[in-house]
């Protein structure tokens, strides 16, 4: 890609500026964090002074992938994907989490990947 430079005095292009790029390959490490999830509660503050009973309303949390637990739906894919696409044990992946600072149990993971073929 290029472009043309002018010059006013000239009224023709003298210059021209070639673009050059240049791409490498780069690996971005995985990152296991906590997300929060803010729900926002609506209270009438005047109603409340007077003494009438207004509804709250509650903004509604996104649903759990499994019910009861605090697996996401791309962690659950992380460990599932490594699994059977990559060839990695549960043992193995325990490990690496470990080096996160994440302590999850086999156990726990392969009940995810098994709740999540049947619910």
């Amino acid at each position: 890609m290029y472009d043309k430079i002018y010059r006013p005095d000239i009224l023709k292009s003298v210059w021209l500026r070639v673009k050059e790029n240049k791409g490498s390959a780069g690996i971005i490490p995985a990152q296991v964090k906590v997300v929060e999830h803010v729900r926002h509660v609506y209270i009438c503050r005047a109603c409340e002074q007077e003494g009438i009973t207004t509804p709250v309303i509650t903004a509604p949390m996104p649903a759990p992938v499994l019910p009861g637990s605090f697996v996401s739906p791309s962690f659950m894919v992380f460990v599932i994907n490594r699994k059977y696409r990559e060839g990695l044990r549960l043992y193995r992946q325990e490990q690496q989490l470990r080096h996160f600072g994440w302590d999850i149990s086999r156990q726990t993971m392969a009940n995810w990947m098994i709740r999540g073929a049947h619910d």
